[in-house]
């Protein structure tokens, strides 16, 4: 940064960056993403940069931070100057090392409430402290800090935790090299078995504790839960106390077992960085071995149990997969293993027969091809390939067994080209097989992906106040793609690596808001009234869309008796959203949400109790009285009586047997339509209907879903 506040970035690689300003480590001035104020990641809009060419006007105006002091306190034998002292929280983080007398100032904080807490930088055997005196994060008391003030007295005394300690034997012939002990509970810790087999973990908080042996890097010893346990689930809890030893805590493993086998290749093959990989399926660990020269292979260190064995890694033309040949997971046979034998003859033949899918990935000017990926799935999608382009875009994805495959571009967000399937970075649905024959090559499958594009814009009130917190997404009109943004507290949003086309966006408030969800840009909830926005190719499409106020909807429900009724569904739709509200024990409601200015259909579902209508005392949507309510407003007064319900019972019989017959029964009013109440027989006689108003139906019947009733 110069003196006058300019700076250039140079050496950039063309293609998306988020830009971020921030000061020294105790800098006053808070850090601030582009185009600020916000200082969240997600919250930033990407900047382009193409090859050769400067992007200018990407400007900062920083904001003074608030600040948070304090006092460290350590017990007789500590450096308190080997802490930190960090604060964490929407306004961002910022971290400050205590002096010798323990005081310490964290600066640059935008405004919000931080979790505050001592970090031990590799000093284990004190406990974690957040303020006020608590060893978690959920239970530490936020602090609150304001931008260009001091908020002080945020102290800490850390206290010694307590020790768990013990000793690992080991069987003759091995080695307590590698393992480790960790323990979970409170406070989650771990320390290394040292070379006597002796261990000891530090800076425990009082409660019980979970202790686990980990043969980390040791592949022969088999690890467990205390007291020699195999599951958690059969472990023993070990009491703590801070400040206090616990010793006795002993492990004694056994000698895992083993898996082996010979890996052969056709000649003029090598075994050159082919893998076999042994994974357990009922807990997804995997444990693996390199195949040495001669085709040799052995994984060690299995718990008793059944393994899928596999070979994997840069095979070339070799059709590699699970033992006992398949390619697929789905299809693999288990392999038996028990602890300290091993089960020999796992053997792989590999063929070179694998076809392969070959082809060019072109792209736009200034776009790096290094975040793309070319991912091959099998027309059962038990299978999986991926291959990274070349520098010039060529790839090729070998090792293929003959049959269908859907071909893909995918790519990080960071490449910004659009992604999809061949042909014509398609979507699943559209995508075409790619067929793969035995030894040979599909050429030609080939993506020419067009840049991505930015969807950013500005949500507001009818007042013209920011809307903070709303979700915000784009969906494209033919329904193949879509992307996704929220607004920051200047209501501005921005979607990213979105791909060129035509989208409608909807903008979605979450429960407990007074603000309606709604299409951009007339925050109406009726799509058709949605403006359709274009994304050109590396262009930037922008909106401005207003969010409605909710309306209110109210009333009381009752019986004949003018008793409130309880428990009643009270619904109100249209076009321009829907809403829904439950009566309360004296029968009054109110529709709070899902609703803003317009005409509505209000329903009342009763019970089982009593009989479902329609406002006002309707018992179709057609005879109804609509209610009308104005943005922001109220409506009161929308009320019900509801009466008894009634009920029917029906017994189709066949004409000729005279038997019960499973058919489909349907109501029908005198209209000979039906829009109350639905019911599903399930095909079950006799079928009946509950809930009904008092008045003539009629009952029809449908044999098939192909019958007139």
């Amino acid at each position: 940064m110069n003196a006058d506040g300019s700076y250039t970035v140079t050496g950039l690689t063309p293609g998306s960056y988020r830009v971020r300003l921030s000061g020294a480590s105790d800098s006053a001035l808070v850090p601030t993403y582009y185009p600020g104020p916000s200082t969240g990641y997600n919250d930033a809009s990407l900047v382009s940069v193409t090859a050769g060419s400067a992007t200018t006007g990407i400007n900062f105006a920083p904001v003074l931070g608030g600040t948070i002091t304090g006092t460290v306190t350590v017990p007789a034998g500590y450096a308190v100057t080997s802490l930190q002292v960090a604060a964490s929280g929407p306004g961002g983080s910022g971290s400050a090392t205590p002096a010798a007398d323990g005081s310490y100032t964290i600066r640059g904080l935008g405004g919000g409430a931080y979790r505050v807490y001592v970090s031990l930088m590799g000093t284990t055997d004190l406990l974690l402290g957040y303020f006020p005196g608590q060893t978690t994060y959920d239970s530490a008391t936020p602090v609150t800090v304001t931008a260009g003030t001091v908020t002080g007295a945020i102290d800490f005394a850390l206290k010694a935790g307590g020790t768990i300690s013990g000793k690992v034997t080991v069987p003759a012939d091995t080695s307590a090299s590698g393992l480790t002990v960790s323990v979970s509970g409170p406070t989650s810790r771990s320390a290394t078995v040292a070379s006597d087999g002796t261990y000891t973990v530090t800076g425990l908080s009082t409660g019980a504790y979970l202790v686990r042996l980990a043969p980390g890097s040791n592949k022969t010893l088999l690890g467990g839960y205390y007291p020699g346990q195999t599951t958690v689930d059969a472990a023993t809890p070990v009491a703590v106390t801070a400040g206090q030893p616990t010793t006795g805590i002993d492990f004694a493993p056994v000698v895992g077992g083993s898996i082996s086998g010979t890996v052969t290749v056709p000649a003029g093959h090598t075994v050159d960085g082919l893998t076999v990989s042994v994974g357990d399926p009922a807990t997804s660990n995997v444990l693996s071995a390199s195949v040495a020269n001669d085709g040799t292979y052995t994984v060690t260190g299995l718990a008793t149990g059944s393994y899928l064995v596999s070979v994997d890694g840069n095979a070339g033309d070799l059709v590699v997969g699970y033992y006992p040949g398949s390619r697929a997971r789905v299809h693999a046979q288990a392999v038996p293993v028990t602890a300290s034998t091993t089960t020999t003859n796992i053997d792989f033949a590999l063929a070179a027969t694998g076809g392969s899918i070959a082809g060019r990935v072109t792209m736009p000017a200034g776009r790096s091809i290094s975040s793309t990926h070319v991912v091959v799935e099998s027309a059962s999608a038990d299978t999986q390939l991926t291959a990274d382009p070349e520098a010039d875009g060529s790839y090729a994805v070998t090792g293929l067994r003959p049959g269908r495959y859907r071909v893909r571009l995918a790519a990080d967000v960071t490449a910004g080209v659009a992604t999809g399937y061949y042909p014509g970075l398609s979507t699943y649905a559209a995508s075409a097989f790619v067929t793969v024959a035995a030894a040979s090559v599909t050429t030609g499958i080939d993506f020419a992906p067009a840049q991505t594009g930015t969807i950013t814009g500005v949500l507001t009130t009818a007042a013209g106040a920011p809307v903070a917190g709303a979700s915000v997404s784009a969906s494209s009109v033919d329904g193949s793609f879509g992307a996704y943004g929220s607004s920051d507290s200047s209501g501005r949003f921005t979607m990213s690596a979105v791909t060129p086309g035509s989208y409608r966006i909807r903008v979605q408030i979450f429960n407990g808001s007074p603000l309606h969800s709604g299409f951009a840009p007339s925050g109406s909830a009726d799509e058709s009234a949605a403006q359709v926005y274009t994304v050109p190719a590396g262009g930037t499409a922008t909106v401005s869309s207003t969010v409605r106020t909710s309306a209110t909807i109210s009333g009381r429900v009752t019986n004949s008796s003018g008793v409130g009724v309880s428990g009643v569904s009270v619904n109100a739709g249209s076009d321009n959203g829907s809403g829904y509200a439950t009566t309360r024990s004296d029968g009054t409601y109110s529709i709070t949400s899902g609703i803003s200015g317009g005409t509505y259909l209000v329903s009342f579902l009763g019970s089982g109790t009593y009989a479902s209508e329609f406002y006002a005392d309707a018992s179709t949507s057609a005879t109804a009285t609509t209610v009308s309510v104005a943005e922001g407003g109220t409506r009161t007064g929308v009320d019900a009586v509801l009466g008894v319900a009634g009920s029917i019972s029906v017994t189709a019989l066949d004409p000729t047997t005279h038997q019960p017959v499973a058919v489909g029964p349907q109501l029908l009013d005198a209209s000979g339509t039906w829009d109350g109440p639905s019911f599903d027989s399930g095909g079950d006689m006799p079928w009946e209907a509950g809930g009904l108003r008092a008045g003539a139906v009629k009952v029809a019947f449908a044999r098939s879903s192909a019958d007139t009733p």
